[in-house]
């Protein structure tokens, strides 16, 4: 399909005429909001997501993407909301925990943001992001603790030796 392909501008049209003439055939939602969150229209990719929930209010899939259109669009408490459904849901889903460290971030509520990145850092390392060993640098230095500020700058830098904004960081922290 064309979103499998990462073609969500060409799939929109479809999705869009499949949920005018099928309105409860949330299989066609969820890949609709999606396809309008990966194309900039995140009022639309909202309003699509939301429907599908109406359909599947355990999707921890619709969650997670209802959770990173709010994250985008700096709704971090919605954001957040959905983000801890969908670990509930999945408890061990990478994607809707590192979302949710971001959003605690943003809310300055530093410690969340930490214990996430933690337990992200410590079950999967491989599948967490450059930013991620940053921001938790940078929470670690809010609470006051910067041992644990360069030891996540060290980590990250190890795991990324060519991403100059960690390495900056890094050079900063010590």
């Amino acid at each position: 399909s064309a979103v499998t392909r990462g073609d969500c501008a060409s799939a929109v049209p479809s999705y869009e005429q499949v949920t005018q003439l099928l309105p409860t055939f949330y299989e066609a939602w969820f890949p609709l909001g999606v396809c309008y969150s990966q194309t900039g229209h995140p009022a639309e990719a909202e309003t699509a997501l939301k429907r599908y929930l109406e359909y599947q209010p355990l999707s921890a899939d619709g969650r997670t993407a209802l959770g990173l259109v709010y994250l985008a669009a700096g709704r971090y408490r919605d954001a957040r909301e959905h983000l801890v459904t969908a670990l509930d849901l999945e408890p061990g889903a990478v994607e809707p925990a590192v979302a949710l460290a971001r959003a605690d971030f943003e809310l300055h509520d530093y410690a969340a943001a930490l214990r996430i990145s933690d337990r992200l850092l410590a079950a999967t390392p491989a599948e967490v992001p450059a930013d991620l060993y940053a921001m938790a640098a940078r929470a670690a230095s809010e609470t006051g603790d910067p041992r644990k500020a360069r030891d996540y700058c060290g980590r990250g830098v190890r795991a990324y030796p060519e991403d100059p904004p960690l390495q900056q960081l890094h050079a900063a922290l010590l």
